[in-house]
């Protein structure tokens, strides 16, 4: 392998189906999301507080997709680590960038509107042993949510 390839390899691959098996801090998280949400979206989030999501990372190198289903909602989310990319959570439109921290796959979102109420949020994902571990973190916040998902597929 010659060296220029071994720069572009990612660190770790995130390939493949994975179910939440249990959360952390999940409760209080979404209550702070919630906060300045109109009541559809509140109830909504109240009901993800059950859901068991399930999420299909597909890899190649540095590009991904991410789709996560639930009963009652599927998001998808696609980009190259250290390209801006724009996503959509709840209606609000957010910047993400991914980037490579060791072996730890860390997307920082920015809201584009209304940054005084929402908040910026750093999602990073690690495999620890045969587990894909899910850290948020709302930026400001005294807290981190964790949540610790299986590999279901073969």
């Amino acid at each position: 392998m010659d060296s220029d390839h071994a720069e572009n390899m990612a660190p770790v691959d995130f390939s493949g189906t994975w179910e939440l098996e249990k959360s952390e801090n999940f409760e209080k998280y979404m209550d702070i999301l919630a906060k300045n949400e109109n009541f559809v979206v509140r109830q909504s989030m109240k009901m993800a507080r059950y859901a068991k999501p399930v999420q299909t990372i597909r890899q190649n190198g540095d590009k991904f997709s991410i789709e996560t289903k639930v009963t009652f909602w599927t998001g998808k989310i696609e980009f190259t680590i250290g390209d801006d990319y724009e996503s959509n959570e709840r209606g609000h439109k957010l910047k993400g960038v991914g980037q490579w921290e060791g072996n730890k796959l860390v997307i920082k979102y920015e809201p584009v509107e209304n940054p005084t109420k929402l908040h910026k949020q750093i999602i990073t994902r690690e495999i620890i042993d045969d587990e894909m571990v899910m850290t948020l973190e709302l930026v400001g916040e005294e807290f981190l949510c964790k949540r610790y998902y299986k590999r279901i597929d073969a």
